[in-house]
């Protein structure tokens, strides 16, 4: 972790996917949101000094993302908070304790839930792309990405287990 909390910038501050352009990957929400994830999946406490700076970078610099895949990283880190549990059937199991905690956790994360589908619904597509504000032509490839799709439907997921509901005409 980096003093300002944030695991910092993919591949050592590197061009993300090489090139001649040396600038770094800009998004270092998605890295720490990944870090703190795991984190949590392997019950470490939101207490945790290290769990609230990385909590507070994500706060203070990215309460609201990029792209897509930031927006579903930073989903399920922030429900982690609330459903530390490693399978669904646990979590079904302990019912009441799946719960954000006080302080505007839910809220943060119904936000980051509507706009992980907004990026979705402007982009006019079935599922995701990493993609950021300003790019919802068509790119190389096509539309849409199924390791984005993935990793945004499993946040989605992890929403609906703390009481987030997707419409189920996106689940279909």
């Amino acid at each position: 972790q980096l003093p300002d909390g944030s695991w910092g910038l993919i591949e050592g501050n590197k061009a993300y996917g090489g090139g001649k352009n040396d600038n770094a990957y800009k998004h270092p929400a998605g890295s720490t949101a990944l870090a703190l994830y795991t984190l949590l999946k392997c019950k470490e406490s939101i207490d945790d000094p290290v769990v609230k700076k990385g909590f507070k970078f994500l706060r203070d610099k990215h309460k609201q993302p990029g792209g897509a895949y930031e927006a579903s990283m930073m989903l399920l880190a922030v429900t982690a908070v609330a459903d530390p549990f490693k399978k669904i059937r646990a979590s079904e199991a302990q019912g009441d304790k799946v719960k954000f905690p006080s302080g505007d956790w839910r809220d943060w994360a119904q936000k980051l839930h509507d706009y992980l589908l907004a990026k979705r619904t402007r982009a006019k597509t079935l599922g995701w792309r990493y993609m950021v504000e300003g790019n919802s032509g068509v790119t190389p490839g096509g539309n849409e990405d199924l390791s984005s799709t993935q990793l945004a439907v499993l946040a989605l997921l992890a929403a609906e287990r703390c009481g987030i509901k997707t419409d189920s005409k996106v689940w279909n």
